[in-house]
């Protein structure tokens, strides 16, 4: 059973399935054009005790892969990027976990998206890199409205 499959029949998860992942106040959003296999599930739904992503895309087919994605209207601040992106790893990889997907098997991105970037914050967050369970990965980021393949490509 893949990722997807063991997503949409988990009774807790399924509940927390939305149809984009878009920042409603600032329309801040990622495009997920040309990606038809994929579930998105809401980050504060999963956890609203923690800091977490607004979104966490599992994608199927020729880019298996988990976005982890965070949208700022504002300005984004490496500190609580870094925190955000720690607790959404732990909780995507205990997904993948429970659906008997290993985390070897699937490509991780960390995506910040902002309307706007302060130049000293852009430069910490782009060289921070987030380390969990012997897994360790940068952050990516971009501007509202880009779109996952195109972000993937470039980074090929």
């Amino acid at each position: 059973m893949g990722v997807l499959e063991c997503i949409s029949q988990n009774s807790e998860l399924e509940e927390k399935i939305v149809d984009s992942c878009v920042e409603r106040k600032s329309r801040c959003k990622l495009k997920l054009d040309g990606m038809n296999e994929h579930i998105i599930l809401k980050g504060e739904s999963l956890c609203s005790d923690q800091k977490i992503c607004d979104c966490f895309v599992f994608v199927e087919g020729d880019l298996e892969s988990v976005a982890l994605v965070e949208l700022k209207s504002g300005n984004a601040h490496a500190s609580e990027i870094e925190e955000k992106f720690k607790n959404s790893l732990e909780s995507a990889i205990e997904i993948l976990d429970e659906c008997g997907v290993s985390v070897g098997d699937v490509r991780i991105y960390l995506i910040v998206l902002a309307k706007n970037w302060r130049t000293t914050e852009h430069k910490i967050i782009r060289r921070s890199k987030i380390r969990i369970r012997g897994i360790e990965e940068g952050i990516i980021t971009g501007k509202c409205n880009n779109s996952l393949r195109d972000i993937i490509s470039r980074l090929k």
